[in-house]
C-alpha cells in the first residue's frame, strides 16, 4: 500500500517488486533530506536556545518560580509560598501562615499523586507543568482545589486558585520574591 502510494505520488507506473525497490530508494533520499533539515533545526534553532540557558543568570522559566514568595498586599491573609526545584522532576512545595507551616511535600512534577499533610489532614496532591506555569492538584476529602503558579514580570508571582470541587469562584493573589 505505501509504496503505491509512493508511486503515485512521484508519477510512477511500476510493478509491485519495482514499486517497492523505487519506494525505498524514495524513502532513503526523503529520510536523508528529512536528516540534513533536522541537522539544520539543530544548529540553527535548538542549540542557541540550549546556550542562552547555560549562560549564568540566565534561567528557564520553570527556575524561574523557584524562591520564597510573600504577597504584594500588605495585611494579605495569604501566607507565604516556597517553591523549590530539586534533582531531575522533583520540586518541593512549603506554605506558612505566620509562624504556621500548613504544606510542606516533595512530589514529582510528572502528574503522580503524592500522599501530603495539608493543615494536619490528608490530602493528596500531583504537580505538572503546563509550559512555565506549574500546576498543582489538592484533593482532601471531598474538596479539590486546582492551584496555577506563573512567574511574573518584575520578580512577581501569580497564584490562580480554582475551586473545582465544590464549585466556587476563581481568585488571583500575587506575591513578590522575598529571596531565591
Amino acid at each position: 500500500m505505501l509504496s503505491g502510494l509512493l508511486a503515485k505520488r512521484h508519477g510512477l507506473l511500476l510493478s509491485a517488486d519495482d514499486a517497492v525497490g523505487r519506494s525505498m530508494s524514495i524513502l532513503r533520499a526523503d529520510s536523508l533530506l528529512s536528516g540534513q533539515r533536522w541537522l539544520m533545526f539543530l544548529c540553527v534553532g535548538i542549540l542557541p536556545v540550549m546556550a542562552a540557558d547555560a549562560i549564568p543568570g540566565n534561567s528557564s522559566p520553570r527556575t524561574a518560580l523557584s524562591g520564597t514568595w510573600q504577597p504584594q498586599s500588605p495585611g494579605s491573609d495569604a501566607g507565604v509560598w516556597t517553591l523549590e526545584e530539586k534533582d531531575g522532576d522533583m520540586v518541593r512545595v512549603t506554605y506558612m501562615q505566620g509562624d504556621r507551616k500548613v504544606m510542606d511535600f516533595e512530589c514529582s512534577t510528572q502528574g503522580k499523586e503524592c500522599e501530603i499533610k495539608d493543615s494536619g489532614k490528608s490530602a493528596k496532591v500531583s504537580l505538572w507543568y503546563n509550559g512555565p506555569t506549574l500546576v498543582e492538584l489538592e484533593t482532601k476529602g471531598n474538596e479539590v482545589v486546582k492551584r496555577r503558579f506563573a512567574a511574573a514580570p518584575q520578580d512577581s508571582l501569580s497564584v490562580e486558585v480554582i475551586p473545582v470541587q465544590p464549585d466556587g469562584k476563581t481568585e488571583t493573589v500575587h506575591f513578590r520574591r522575598s529571596q531565591k
